[in-house]
Formats: structure tokens, C-alpha cells, sequence
């Protein structure tokens, strides 16, 4: 101890440190370097099942790629097969829409000719009964006021007048 004191440690205080360095340091263990290592251990688990999840992904996109390409390979050479027996066929069918369209077309053409005609009897009736109605106004106002022919005139150029302006030009004529 006679050492200790020549280099001017006092071994009271260095035992003091020392213990006060034991406790810490067995406080750090227990509440702190514990809980740190099982931190650290759970996110070492945490990755590890994530590279093995990432791993296992991999590996089902590689299987899923194969067998994608094998459909697509099936897909293909069915759809080439299907394309030459629809060749085949569709010149045959193309024939057969195409007289169709012919008959279909030949069919509207004569129900569009049927609504044609009785559209234009409707129209010629319809004017004929507009025609009557004016005659028929016409020899009404006519009838009641028959004075001479004189009144008669002016009794048409004035119903005319009523039913469309341009006949003032007419009954000017006159």
C-alpha cells in the first residue's frame, strides 16, 4: 500500500471507485445491455424471416414465370390452331353474312318504300282535308253575306288576306 500512496492514489477512494464502477456496471447490465441484446435479437429474428419470406417469394415468382410461360405457349398455339379453322370457316360465314345483310337490306328497303307511301297518303289526305276546310270556310262567309259579285270578291280576298299575307298582292292584281 506504501506503493499506492508514493504514486499519491489514496486506495480508500480507489476501492470506493472501484465498487461504484461494479454497481454501475451491473445496473447497465441488468436494465440497460440485457434489454439492448434482446432488441437486437428479435430484429436479427425479424430479418432473417424476412429473407427467408423474400427468399420463398422468389422462388413462387420463378414457379409462377415457368408456368406463365408454359399457358401463354399453350395459349398461343391454340389460338394459331383456332385462327386456321376460323379461316376456314369465315370465308364461309363472310358468304352467309354477307347474303344476309342482302336480305335484311332488301327487307328494310321495302318497309322503308310501305312507310314512304303511306306517309305520302297520309300527307295528300291530310291536304285534302286542309283544302276542304278552306273551300268549306271559303263558301261559308261566302253563303252568309251573298250580295253581288262585287262582294264575293272582296269576301275571298279578304279571307284569303287572313290566311297568308302574300295574297294582299294578288287582290291588288285585280
Amino acid at each position: 500500500m506504501d506503493i499506492l500512496q508514493s504514486l499519491g492514489i489514496d486506495w480508500k477512494l480507489l476501492l470506493a471507485q472501484i465498487i461504484n464502477f461494479l454497481v454501475i456496471l451491473f445496473l447497465l447490465k441488468k436494465f440497460a445491455y440485457k434489454p439492448f441484446l434482446k432488441i437486437l435479437r428479435d430484429r436479427k429474428n425479424i430479418i432473417e424471416q424476412g429473407i427467408k419470406k423474400s427468399e420463398k417469394a422468389e422462388k413462387m415468382l420463378q414457379t409462377i414465370k415457368v408456368q406463365r410461360d408454359k399457358i401463354l405457349a399453350n395459349a398461343q398455339k391454340k389460338a394459331q390452331q383456332l385462327f386456321k379453322q376460323n379461316e376456314e370457316r369465315g370465308e364461309e360465314k363472310a358468304l352467309q353474312i354477307i347474303e344476309g345483310a342482302h336480305k335484311e337490306k332488301e327487307g328494310i328497303l321495302a318497309t322503308a318504300v310501305q312507310q314512304g307511301r303511306m306517309e305520302a297518303e297520309k300527307i295528300q289526305k291530310d291536304h285534302k282535308q286542309g283544302m276542304l276546310h278552306l273551300s268549306l270556310g271559303l263558301t261559308e262567309k261566302i253563303l252568309r253575306q251573298k250580295i253581288d259579285y262585287k262582294k264575293d270578291e272582296q269576301i275571298i280576298d279578304e279571307f284569303l288576306l287572313h290566311l297568308c299575307p302574300i295574297s294582299e298582292e294578288v287582290s291588288d292584281k285585280r
